[in-house]
């Protein structure tokens, strides 16, 4: 299993191998190697409304729309949920969330659900990494992350009650991550759901195999979905997907590497008088690999990515670190669009370029810490806002240059001409996206 447990011991649970598979008689057993029935169900999906966002920037942009598919089974009073999810994208706005998930809902407003998620920050987690999780309100709220989770692969998801108690598990690839309890009158009814909550997430996926098991004379009855109901949320408007999958948004991306393919393929690397660039494994923020780009004396070494040239709304952000103070002077910048975005590490502050009032603070910076560096630019408008590790740190800074404003590239530089204060940067994890609106 690709992910690591917390917070919960995990444990085989043999009772509910058993419990299962003694009472699927009335239907097929697991044991005869053969994958249970296929349940063809049709998701649908929320669009945003005909209001357009003007700007897209931390937990505002969560709250400005969402992509919401779901199919209920319409069987009430279900002793379990079991179904296969596949993701294969999830590309999600920084300080908003998606998911993929089985579900038992009910009606009383509770729930419990198991799947994949992108974006949540639970515990310390930056949310930039697909995990699976788990999440439940029942006495209690409770979400926990469970490690990081692969793409393109097929992984298993129970929900199941252990019967003649209030107590319900939840199952990933056989093995339990959470138990809880739930006292509602109204037994739940079994959904498979994938939630997008910004306009700008891409999304994409699958479920398979999903059942729903019903109390019978011999226990619990396991059948495929033979029904379903959309369930969405007014005022959003309903657009069919295909079966049995989800997709959700176009996809906006104008960068996205984190060097993990051990190379600076699509990038164009400058070395001048003993400056260095290229990728490393002795500082990353996700395995193996980063960009190192180093100026040892004088010199600059420098990485530039170009990409489609916009001229409305982008985002880009970069997970940073530097060895050293950067002196007086900054000798590790982030640049986008040539100059016109200029941001610098620069005696243990972080600051931006004016062309009139000269370098601004943004906030204070410590070397040999990872700092997740976005940028929200309005090209139309001239200006900015700049994030730091999800915060909104300055807002409206002025694009350097002559409207109008056309940005092309991200560029990271340590070292400016002959001057040096020896510094070593190591940038992870390049993402940047237009707005759906350009």
């Amino acid at each position: 299993m690709d992910f690591t447990i917390g917070l919960v011991v995990a444990q085989r649970d043999h009772t509910f191998e058993e419990w299962r598979t003694k009472n699927m008689g009335e239907v097929e057993r697991l044991g005869k190697g053969r994958a249970p029935g296929f349940a063809t169900i049709v998701l649908t999906a929320c669009l945003l409304m005909t209001a357009v966002m003007s700007g897209i920037a931390g937990d505002s942009a969560a709250d400005s729309g969402n992509f919401y598919a779901a199919a209920y089974c319409t069987k009430d009073g279900s002793l379990g949920v079991w179904g296969q999810i596949k993701v294969t994208s999830m590309e999600i706005y920084s300080g908003s969330v998606g998911a993929a998930f089985v579900n038992l809902q009910w009606t009383s407003g509770t729930w419990f659900q198991v799947g994949y998620v992108k974006g949540a920050t639970n515990d310390g987690n930056t949310g930039s990494d697909v995990r699976m999780y788990y999440e439940y309100m029942g006495y209690t709220y409770d979400m926990q992350l469970l490690g990081v989770a692969s793409l393109n692969t097929l992984h298993t998801f129970y929900i199941y009650n252990v019967l003649g108690t209030t107590q319900w598990k939840a199952v990933i690839d056989g093995t339990v991550v959470a138990s809880a309890y739930f006292s509602s009158s109204t037994s739940p009814a079994p959904s498979a759901q994938a939630e997008s909550h910004d306009t700008f997430n891409n999304m994409a996926g699958s479920f398979s195999s999903l059942q729903y098991g019903l109390k019978s004379s011999k226990g619990v009855k396991w059948t495929a979905w033979p029904d379903f109901t959309q369930d969405v949320d007014f005022p959003f408007t309903l657009t069919k997907l295909s079966v049995t999958s989800f997709s959700f948004g176009t996809d906006y991306t104008l960068v996205n590497d984190n060097f993990d393919d051990g190379n600076t393929v699509g990038w164009t690397i400058v070395n001048t008088a003993g400056g260095t660039c290229g990728v490393t494994t002795d500082r990353y923020y996700s395995a193996p690999y980063s960009l190192k780009l180093e100026n040892p004396t004088t010199g600059e070494a420098s990485a530039t990515r170009a990409f489609s040239p916009q001229s409305k709304t982008l985002f880009v952000e970069a997970r940073i670190m530097v060895d050293t103070t950067c002196g007086s002077e900054g000798n590790a910048y982030f640049y986008v669009g040539g100059a016109q975005v200029t941001i610098a590490f620069q005696n243990s502050i972080i600051k931006w370029y004016d062309d009139d009032l000269g370098w601004q603070t943004v906030t204070g910076f410590t070397p040999d810490i990872w700092y997740r560096i976005g940028i929200n630019i309005f090209a139309e408008l001239g200006h900015y806002d700049i994030y730091i590790d999800g915060t909104l740190r300055y807002s409206s800074a002025n694009l350097r240059g002559v409207a109008p404003h056309t940005l092309g590239d991200v560029k990271f530089q340590a070292g400016w001409g002959t001057v040096s204060y020896g510094v070593t940067m190591w940038v992870d994890n390049v993402y940047g996206f237009m707005n759906e609106h350009m």
